[in-house]
């Protein structure tokens, strides 16, 4: 739980040559606070007694239910019944809850970094200016229209690389659209020194950015029909079970909780294609070590814009992702749910190249506790 005490940071890694000119590059890490845990929780390892007790977000079938089906992206409002209830009170981007602050001159052309440091998902958008999402986590993005009314769902550990003009004579807002006010008020951003831009007053009926649509259309290293070495499926749940004779809330992958979920074996240059199934009422940003791999459908649909190349994939309820992947970088890699608490309850296993062996142990008296 580090994390969320603020042990992270952000490393940019810069290509020889940028698909972009920008003059001006602001890298922006959105985070939450619990500041009460960090005051009364013991240095001892031991977890807050009510974290086992309940589900990290407190979310019954009943508001799950509320969605208007299977595979309906939630409302604005709706979100409120999935995001997390670990009753943070602070939010920030990078070191501040009192408005973050970033020169541009009118005309200047400006990337803007996005990080999602946190474990809720969080709706952000620009008012005052178009911008362009020219990349997903890390990885460029083709020919992507620009957006001038959109939310950016940024699941955990998701990034966002927006690039857009400084208009002539107003400022630019970066906003947080979640239900919260507190969140609100907190993840606010004004780029540049002119005045403020209007706010628009129907903001929250905006639509939320689709992935799976943007961008100019290429063949990309995958596709539907392609053939794989090794096919995984991850089933994706919540609830109660019993824990070493005690009842908990736990996360699980196909009904298992770490350490008793088998891991994916492969053997380099295997081609893997993983499947992630949300069959439960929670969001899970699932995150794959050492690698990165490709969108190839979302709910059993192909990708329709730009090859899509992520390291997280923020699975809503009802959703269903296919990935793939090539086996290219030996090692024992972790696949888990980016929300660290789904984590550390057990949603989380292992990638593990063949041959590859480590002499060191989790979830025994070593102490190691993997999140």
């Amino acid at each position: 739980m580090l994390i969320r005490w603020g042990l992270f940071g952000t490393i940019v890694i810069e290509p020889n040559k940028p698909a972009v000119k920008y003059e001006k590059d602001y890298t922006v890490a959105i985070h939450e606070w619990k500041t009460g845990a960090i005051k009364t929780r013991k240095h001892n390892g031991e977890q807050d007694k009510d974290w086992d007790s309940y589900p990290s977000n407190h979310i019954r079938n009943e508001k799950a239910q509320t969605l208007e089906g299977p595979l309906m992206m939630p409302s604005n409002d709706q979100l409120k019944d999935l995001s997390d209830g670990d009753d943070y009170d602070v939010f920030t981007l990078n070191d501040t809850s009192e408005g973050l602050r970033l020169d541009a001159k009118p005309g200047e052309t400006v990337r803007l970094r996005l990080i999602n440091a946190g474990n809720n998902t969080h709706l952000m958008t620009l008012v005052g200016v178009p911008f362009q999402i020219i990349a997903l986590d890390g990885r460029d993005i083709k020919g992507g229209d620009e957006l001038d009314k959109a939310i950016l769902p940024m699941g955990a550990a998701q990034r966002y690389d927006l690039v857009f003009k400084m208009p002539e004579t107003t400022s630019v807002k970066l906003i947080n659209v979640d239900p919260s006010k507190k969140m609100n008020r907190m993840l606010t951003a004004t780029i540049g020194n002119g005045s403020l831009p209007k706010k628009p007053i129907d903001i929250k009926s905006y639509p939320w950015f689709d992935f799976t649509k943007y961008g100019e259309k290429e063949v990309g290293k995958f596709t539907i029909d392609s053939k794989f070495t090794k096919v995984y499926d991850m089933d994706l749940a919540e609830g109660v079970k019993d824990v070493n004779g005690q009842e908990k809330w736990v996360y699980t992958i196909n009904g298992k909780t770490s350490p008793n979920i088998p891991p994916i074996k492969v053997e380099k240059g295997d081609k893997v294609k993983i499947r992630f199934k949300n069959k439960g009422e929670e969001i899970h940003p699932m995150h794959l070590h050492g690698h990165t791999f490709q969108v190839i459908s979302k709910n059993g649909k192909p990708m329709e814009g730009s090859p899509i190349y992520l390291d997280t994939v923020n699975v809503f309820p009802g959703e269903e992702y296919e990935i793939g992947l090539e086996a290219n970088n030996s090692g024992l890699w972790m696949v888990h749910c980016h929300h660290l608490v789904h984590a550390e309850k057990g949603m989380h296993t292992m990638m593990n190249y063949e041959g590859v062996t480590t002499p060191f142990s989790t979830g025994d008296h070593s102490g190691n506790h993997p999140e």
